[in-house]
Order: C-alpha cells, then structure tokens, then sequence
C-alpha cells in the first residue's frame, strides 16, 4: 500500500505563545495552509497556535475516498490534546467546514469557545438520495469548476489555493453524515461562540449563520455579517477585518489584552 506523502507546505503548524490557545482547522479539501495567515495573526497577538492538517487532506484526494467524518473528529481531538499541553485555555476557530467541526467540537470537548467562519449549514439533514448515490458511482471523482491543476502536483492541489483540485464523489456522504451530527448537537453547546459569514460567499446557503444562530443553545453568542468577501474569508484579500474581529472577540472571552 502506498505511504500518503504530505504535499510540502501542507503540514500542520505551531506558534507558541501564551496561555490560550487557538485550534484552528481548514475547511473541505484544503490544508493548514489556509489558515496560516490567520494563524500568524493571532500569534502575533500573544496566543498559542496550532493548526491542524484534517484526516485525509494534504496528501493526495484518494485518500479522502477512505476518510470517514470521525477521523476528522479523531484529528480534532489529537489537536485539542497536544494544545492543551501549551495553553490553559483553548479555542477552536474553524473555515467552512472546520466551522462544523468546530461546532462540534465545542458541544461535546471541553473548550472556552468556538470560532466558526463561512459555515455551510441546514437544519434538517437528510442521507444522500438514490440518484446521488448513482451519480457517485457512475461520477467517482469531482473535478471543481475554474480550477486549474497545479504545474508540478497535478489534481493534488489547485495551483492557486492549498486545496486538492478534485475530490471523491463518495466524500460527500460524510459531510451530510458530519452535518447531520452537527444539526443534533447546536443545541448542546453551552461554551461562547462567534459566527462570521460574508455575504457574498456564494458557496454556501445564505442562511446558514442566522440558522447556526437559531439553534445554539448557548446564551453567549455573537454573529458579524462581512460585505464583499469570498468564501474562505482567511485568505481573502480583505480579510484584515476579521482576524481583528476575532481577536477582539477572543479578548473579550477570554480576558487577554
């Protein structure tokens, strides 16, 4: 069986700094290497950083064909073990779907809070129909749209953003499953949480915060709406606004100055 080789500058990366501690976790198909930026942020602030690489991800896109979405909880809790071992206090701030997991993380994981940016979220989730499992089998790979390969690592990353340029078809019945736990969790969580979505992502529905909102169960939550933003508000160019937005959020939480 071949060794999956983690595609260089995929790995997972670690500032240290004092004792909070911020998770972070990419979204669908991406690496850490989407939320560097956001991590060079918050390490510059004075915060502990890690951000985890995602089961499956920064290797090549087969290997998501054999991801489940418990390995992606499995690395989010490894990440919260080694972060604990930094930071008194620790933080989950999660992309996409590092936003579900986030969630999640935050009702069933000690934590002092959660992050969740540019969420994709329903509130009644249903299991893939019969026509999409066909699709699947007689699709088993999705190529995304406008994606050119990247010149030297082909279909293992997009050759303008650290994300594969392809991904299994049969992935996509682990984020209905991933979603499915989050609809039944929200009203669990009891730790603060901010929501942050641009209202221009285009990717996911457009009511997803406001949805995410409705049904947390905690009464300490705040949601910020961004204009002009794409989808991955980490690595957009005008994504200034929101790593002060959470810095100050965190400040406010967690008493740093």
């Amino acid at each position: 069986m071949e060794i999956p080789t983690i595609i260089p500058g995929s790995e997972p990366f670690f500032f240290p700094g004092g004792s909070v501690g911020c998770l972070l976790l990419h979204g669908f198909t991406s690496t850490p290497e989407e939320m560097l930026w956001l991590g060079q942020d918050l390490s510059s602030r004075g915060y502990t950083v890690l951000g985890a690489r995602l089961a499956g991800h920064g290797t090549h896109p087969q290997d998501l064909a054999r991801t489940r979405f418990r390995d992606w909880l499995i690395s989010v809790e490894e990440g919260l073990a080694l972060l604990r071992g930094a930071a008194e206090r620790v933080f989950v701030v999660g992309q996409s779907m590092g936003g579900l997991l986030a969630l999640l993380a935050a009702a069933y994981y000690p934590l002092d809070g959660a992050v969740a940016l540019s969420t994709p979220f329903v509130p009644t989730i249903e299991g893939p129909s019969p026509l999409v499992r066909l699709v699947g089998r007689l699709r088993p790979t999705v190529r995304k749209e406008n994606v050119d390969f990247h010149p030297e690592l082909g279909l293992r990353r997009e050759a303008d953003y650290p994300a594969y340029a392809v991904y299994p078809s049969r992935i996509y019945a682990e984020i209905v499953a991933l979603r499915r736990e989050v609809a039944a969790a929200l009203p669990l969580v009891r730790v603060p949480v901010l929501l942050l979505q641009s209202r221009n992502d285009g990717l996911i529905p457009p009511d997803s915060l406001e949805l995410i909102d409705e049904a947390l169960g905690t009464g300490e939550k705040e949601k910020l709406w961004f204009e002009g933003l794409g989808h991955s508000m980490v690595r957009d160019p005008g994504r200034q606004p929101v790593f002060d937005a959470i810095a100050v959020w965190l400040e406010e939480v967690a008493g740093t100055h």
